[in-house]
């Protein structure tokens, strides 16, 4: 059996003994219950929610992705199996048979939900698509469980939390390469955040839906979701910058759909540029922001920028646009490792390969785990590994998958 095939609690049981603890002080350093330590390491439980994960590998000073990488799949699971039980809860019909989630060991509360919600996004933006397949069906089920359980005064924050995981789910499962059922989870997320009393949630998630349409090569809808949504923000008189982060984002959204539009001929440059614009001055009244879970500011609207200047094919003025972006760039590792990811494939398209074989193997270096679900990534590695003999580059190629080209 090697590495992926040991369960969570094997690996729990392993780490435990060499920190020298018996089951009872695990508990009592972690605040996880001995009920449940005892029912993983036997394997009566196969997984725990995300806030128990983070105590247990904190009282043992190991990182959480030590625990979960160990336990990436169980003996006789296929690689998808996180996938398949993500897609069971997105069409789950416990409502209709009166289930109710086996709650006896891990009590679900909205701190838990809270937590958990907080670790996804960091895996998300921190590019650990693997990760979070295995971490999201039960995050899920129990966020589906916190708004059940909540209090009224409660309900609105724990329908947001579910809303959110959903939304992480949807994002997800794009990189995964799963889109029909991402788009399950975005319209989950939808219906859950039209249940809350937040606005700007439901307007954040319609630009998921933006997005999603956008990977999906639909992008005049894409545009129109984005633009049209913008349009029902009020941003006039006093507004919160919350609101502007979100409208912002939402012209970044109109913007990069238009700029692939290839309908729109010549024209397409043009228009995105129209929304560029109004990025940018809205960007001048927001400053560096991160509203909803997603940033917005300058450097997004430089990112975004550059992409538009990429798919467009103007490969100079993305790299000129580059030079604008701050070396100590605040935008999370994915959008940084996105923004290098058209730099290194405008450098390439001029022709300036040492410089780019430079871009992406610092890219591979800061991202592994990224790296390897991104097309045009690979796209870009692939087209490079064709031009010169092989290199550490042409490794590279080999361990993602990017096939040769000449």
């Amino acid at each position: 059996m090697d590495d992926s095939e040991i369960p969570l609690g094997a690996t729990l049981k392993r780490f435990r003994l060499e920190a020298g603890f018996t089951q009872r002080q695990l508990a009592d350093r972690s605040g996880v219950s001995l009920s449940l330590i005892r029912a993983l390491e036997q394997g009566q439980r196969q997984t725990a929610q995300i806030g128990s994960i983070q105590a247990l590998a904190k009282a043992l000073d190991r990182q959480i992705d030590e625990l979960l990488r160990k336990a990436q799949a169980l003996p006789g699971e296929s690689p998808d199996a996180g996938i398949v039980a993500i897609r069971r809860v997105l069409t789950s019909v416990d409502d209709l048979i009166d289930e109710v989630v086996d709650d006896d060991l891990e009590p679900v509360s909205l701190l838990d939900t809270s937590r958990a919600t907080t670790y996804a996004w960091g895996c998300y933006w921190g590019g650990k698509y693997d990760e979070l397949s295995r971490l999201l069906a039960q995050a899920m089920v129990r966020g589906r469980a916190a708004e059940h359980a909540s209090s009224a005064h409660e309900r609105a924050a724990a329908v947001d939390q579910l809303a959110q995981l959903q939304q992480i789910a949807a994002c997800t499962l794009v990189h995964l390469g799963h889109p029909d059922t991402a788009w399950l989870a975005s319209l989950e997320a939808r219906k859950t955040s039209e249940r809350g009393d937040d606005p700007l949630r439901v307007a954040a998630l319609r630009g998921t839906v933006s997005w999603l349409l956008l990977t999906q090569g639909r992008y005049e809808e894409s545009r129109k979701v984005a633009a049209k949504t913008a349009e029902k923000i009020d941003v006039t008189g006093k507004v919160t910058p919350a609101a502007l982060s979100v409208y912002g984002n939402l012209l970044l959204s109109a913007a990069t759909a238009t700029g692939r539009d290839i309908e729109l001929k010549d024209d397409r440059a043009r228009q995105a540029e129209d929304f560029l614009i109004e990025a940018r001055e809205t960007a001048e009244r927001t400053g560096e922001r991160k509203d909803y879970e997603a940033p917005f500011g300058r450097e997004q609207v430089t990112m975004q920028t550059a992409d538009v200047h990429v798919v467009t094919e103007r490969f100079g003025s993305a790299l000129e646009t580059a030079k604008l972006m701050p070396r100590a760039t605040r935008l999370p590792l994915a959008a940084r490792m996105r923004h290098l990811t058209d730099v290194a494939h405008a450098q390439t398209q001029l022709g300036m390969n040492k410089k780019a074989v430079n871009t992406v193997l610092s890219i591979a270096a800061s991202a592994p785990d990224w790296v390897r679900h991104q097309s045009l990534y690979k796209q870009t590695v692939a087209e490079l590994d064709g031009r010169q003999p092989p290199t550490k580059l042409h490794e590279l190629a080999v361990s993602i998958g990017a096939k040769r080209t000449r």
